[in-house]
């Protein structure tokens, strides 16, 4: 109870943040901090989201502050800066390694991704990557994720904003999977030639290292997936602020 209180706690404060900035939902991370710093003032931690957005070179006091953390996550419950959840930050160009499952990201998480393979990054191939996630970083075509553009499309209670994850890092930490939830582009095998269905129908996939698990914690930011050790499920909240 603790955990889902937690998550819809997160979805709730996603909420606040948005209802003041005409919908437009906290970038995955601004250059300067990540999702879990711009909420922290609809958590009621005022105090410390000055602390975190500061200039740099001052000090940042390491806390731990219970809603981010699940109470069956040993190796961040009440630990300073523990993360026990992570948000949804759709495909991206993500590889894994064949030998130790680990995975790791290909330049920075964006949406200039080339889905129809023609060599060219238009804003179709965003508008398709923007599509599987919520939490983006800011991109020179001036895009922002609203609750809005969610509705539109496959609409707020069918879209996961946030999850358990027991290989969150920190949640001071900028880095994608850190903080965020991804699955890698090659992990989707697509039809040649469009049909009426579709420009991008899903010939086969391999999600591999990119599906659920239970893994303990001993691929810190390595496992971008929602796992948890709570018996044969994984915590969620949806965009709605259903958990």
């Amino acid at each position: 109870m603790e955990c889902l209180n937690n998550l819809k706690q997160l979805a709730l404060a996603s909420h606040n943040f948005a209802s003041s900035r005409n919908g437009e939902l906290p970038l995955l991370e601004n250059g300067t901090y990540g999702w879990p710093v711009a909420v922290l003032p609809g958590l009621d931690h005022n105090a410390v989201y000055r602390d975190y957005t500061a200039k740099s070179g001052t000090s940042k006091t390491p806390v731990w502050l219970k809603v981010f953390t699940c109470p069956d996550d040993p190796n961040k419950d009440r630990k300073p800066m523990g993360l026990s959840y992570v948000a949804n930050a759709g495909y991206g160009n993500f590889r894994v390694d064949s030998k130790t499952g680990r995975v790791s990201e290909v330049g920075s998480h964006t949406a200039d991704i080339d889905w129809d393979g023609d060599g060219n990054i238009d804003d179709a191939d965003r508008a398709v990557s923007r599509a599987s996630g919520v939490f983006w970083r800011a991109h020179d075509d001036g895009f922002r994720m609203t609750l809005d553009y969610i509705e539109q499309a496959d609409g707020m209670g069918q879209t996961i904003m946030f999850s358990e994850n027991l290989n969150a890092r920190n949640w001071a930490s900028r880095k994608t999977m850190d903080i965020a939830f991804v699955v890698g582009r090659d992990a989707l095998g697509f039809e040649k030639k469009p049909s009426s269905r579709g420009p991008l129908q899903i010939q086969s996939e391999t999600l591999g290292a990119f599906w659920m698990n239970s893994n303990d914690g001993s691929l810190p930011g390595q496992s971008p997936v929602p796992s948890s050790n709570h018996p044969t499920l994984v915590f969620v909240a949806f965009c709605d602020g259903r958990a």
